[in-house]
C-alpha cells in the first residue's frame, strides 16, 4: 500500500513517530504531510531551540549568552527519561562544573523546590540506569552511579547522562572542582558498544582548572576512545599516566591542540598518543597561564620523541611555542614525519646553546641530530639548516624568530641548489618578530618562497579569546 493511500490519522501517527533529525524532510515530501505535520513540526522547532545548545552551568548571575541554560546536568537527565526524544536535539554542550554538587541541593539551606522534587522521584525509580546503554557499567558501579546523581553530584550526573546523548556533537568542559570530571576506569571503554554511546561526538574542548590549576589528561584520553572523536583541543597539564595499557583501543583522533598547559612526565604524552593511530595535527604552546611553569618537566626534544614515535607516519601539522621565557630545547630533526606539511616553533627550538643541560639529550655529531656541522667548543651556538631537519613534504614555515639576521640566514641556507629547490614544496616562510632583512628576503626570493609576517601568535590569541572572554558561550 503507497503511503499517499493512507488516511489522514494513520498518517498524522506516523509522523508523531518520524525521529526528530528526520521530521522536518519527512514532513517536505509533499503538502499534504506537511500540513498534516505542522504541529509536530513547531513542537520539534521548539524543542531544536531549547535543547540544540546547553550550558549546565549554576552560577550565572550576569551571564549572557543565547545557550539555553540549564543549572544541573540531572535536570537535563529527568527531562529525557520524560520525553526520550530530548536526547536527539542535544548537539552542543558546555558542563562548567563549578562545583561538586548542587549549592542548593536538598538538604542544604535554600534548596529550591523543584529540585528537591525531582530528585525525590528520582530516589523512588527502579528502572534508572538499566538500558542498554549502561551494560558497560558492573552493578556496583551503576549502584554508586546512581546514589551520587541522586543526591546531586554533578560529575556523576554528568556521567550517567552522557550515553544518552545520541548526536552530541561537540562537548566543552569546564571547572573548577578537582572532581569536576570522570575517573578513567568508570569507563572501560572496551566494553562500550560502538556505536551506542557517544557514536556522533565529534570535539571534545577541555578547559578546566582544579584546585591546583591542573586538568588532568587522563579526562582527554578517556575520550579520545570514542568511536568518532576527531579533535581533542583544551588546556591540560599531564600528570601521569593513570589509564592502564588494556583499557586503551586504536583511536579516530586527527587533532590534539594543548595550550597553557604542562606536562611534568613524559609517560603521560605518551598515554594520550599510543592510541592515537591517525594524528594529523598536533598543537602544544606552553607557560602562559600563571600555573604553566611549575608544571614542564619535559623538554621539547622530548615531545617531538614521543611523536616519532607513535604518529610519525601521519603527522601533517606540529605547532610547539613555549612563551616568553626560554623554556625550549633543541628539538632535532623532523625528517621522521614523511607528510608534515606546516611547522611552527620557536626559532630558538632550532638553535643548540652551549649551554643545554643535560635533560635536553642533545648530540650534534650529525646530519640525523639536524646540523650540517657539529659545534665546536668555541661555538656558543649552532643553527640547523632547513633542509638538514624538515622533510621534502614541508609547504609552509612558521617562525617566531628572535636571533640575529645570520642565523636566519644560516638556517636558509642550501635551499637552491644546482638540480633545483632542496624543499620542493616550499613555498611559505611566515615570520613572528623581528623584520627580515634585504638578504633573507633575497634567499627566499631565489628559492620561490613567499614571505609573510602577522602579529601575534594565532593559536595562543584564539585560547585567550576562548578561556578569558568566553566566546564560546555567545557564539555557539
Amino acid at each position: 500500500m503507497a503511503l499517499h493511500t493512507l488516511p489522514d490519522e494513520l498518517l498524522f501517527l506516523i509522523i508523531s513517530f518520524v525521529r526528530p533529525s528526520d521530521v522536518e524532510a519527512f514532513t517536505a515530501t509533499s503538502r499534504r504531510l506537511h500540513s498534516l505535520g505542522n504541529a509536530r513540526l513547531a513542537t520539534h522547532r521548539a524543542l531544536k531551540a531549547r535543547y540544540g545548545s546547553l550550558l549546565v552551568k549554576e552560577d550565572t548571575e550576569g551571564l549572557q549568552t543565547n545557550l539555553t541554560i540549564i543549572n544541573h546536568p540531572v535536570k537535563l537527565f529527568n527531562d529525557i527519561l520524560n520525553d526520550p526524544w530530548i536526547a536527539d536535539y542535544v548537539n552542543y554542550m558546555c558542563f562548567e562544573c563549578d562545583s561538586h554538587s548542587l549549592r542548593n541541593a536538598p538538604g542544604n539551606t535554600g534548596a529550591d523546590e523543584e529540585t528537591t522534587a525531582m530528585l525525590r522521584v528520582l530516589r523512588e525509580r527502579s528502572d534508572l540506569l538499566t538500558t542498554a546503554e549502561y551494560n558497560f557499567l558492573s552493578e556496583d558501579q551503576r549502584r554508586g552511579l546512581l546514589d551520587d546523581m541522586t543526591n546531586a553530584e554533578k560529575s556523576s550526573s554528568f556521567i550517567a547522562l552522557l550515553p544518552l546523548l545520541i548526536n552530541l556533537n561537540r562537548l566543552r568542559l569546564t571547572g573548577y572542582s578537582e572532581k569536576s570530571f570522570m575517573h578513567p576506569n568508570m569507563y572501560d571503554t572496551t566494553q562500550v558498544p560502538t556505536g551506542i554511546i557517544l557514536s556522533k561526538l565529534s570535539t571534545v574542548e577541555a578547559y578546566n582548572h582544579d584546585t591546583e590549576g591542573a586538568f588532568y589528561g587522563h579526562n582527554l584520553t578517556l575520550f579520545s576512545q570514542f568511536p568518532a572523536v576527531k579533535k581533542l583541543i583544551g588546556n591540560c597539564v599531564l600528570i601521569e599516566d593513570e589509564l592502564e595499557v588494556e583499557y586503551l583501543r586504536e583511536s579516530a583522533v586527527e587533532v590534539i591542540a594543548l595550550t597553557d598547559s604542562g606536562i611534568r612526565e613524559r609517560s603521560a604524552l605518551s598515554c594520550i598518543l599510543r592510541a592515537t593511530k591517525a594524528l594529523k595535527e598536533f598543537r602544544y604552546s606552553f607557560g602562559f597561564g600563571m600555573y604553566s611553569y611549575q608544571y614542564l618537566t619535559i623538554s621539547c626534544r622530548e615531545i617531538v620523541k614521543e611523536l616519532k614515535e607513535h604518529v610519525a607516519e601521519t603527522l601533517e601539522v606540529l605547532t610547539l611555542t613555549m612563551g616568553e621565557e626560554k623554556q625550549a630545547r633543541l628539538i632535532g630533526s623532523l625528517k621522521s614525519f614523511k607528510k608534515l606539511r606546516e611547522l611552527e616553533v620557536d626559532f630558538e627550538m632550532l638553535v643548540n646553546d652551549e649551554d643545554e643541560d643535560e635533560d635536553s639529550d642533545i648530540e650534534v655529531t650529525s646530519l640525523e641530530s639536524g646540523f650540517h656541522e657539529a659545534p665546536s667548543e668555541d661555538d656558543e651556538e649552532t643553527v640547523p639548516r632547513a633542509v638538514d631537519i624538515l622533510p621534502t613534504s614541508i609547504e609552509r614555515v612558521v617562525l617566531k624568530l628572535q636571533g640575529h639576521e645570520d642565523d636566519v640566514l644560516e638556517f636558509l641556507d642550501g635551499l637552491t641548489t644546482e638540480e633545483g629547490p632542496a624543499l620542493p614544496n616550499l613555498k611559505k616562510f611566515v615570520y613572528h618578530g623581528r623584520t627580515l632583512g634585504e638578504d633573507v628576503k633575497a634567499v627566499l626570493k631565489d628559492a620561490g618562497i613567499s614571505a609573510g609576517r602577522r602579529q601575534g601568535w594565532p593559536f595562543k590569541a584564539q585560547h585567550d579569546r576562548f578561556w578569558d572572554e568566553d566566546p564560546g558561550l555567545t557564539n555557539m
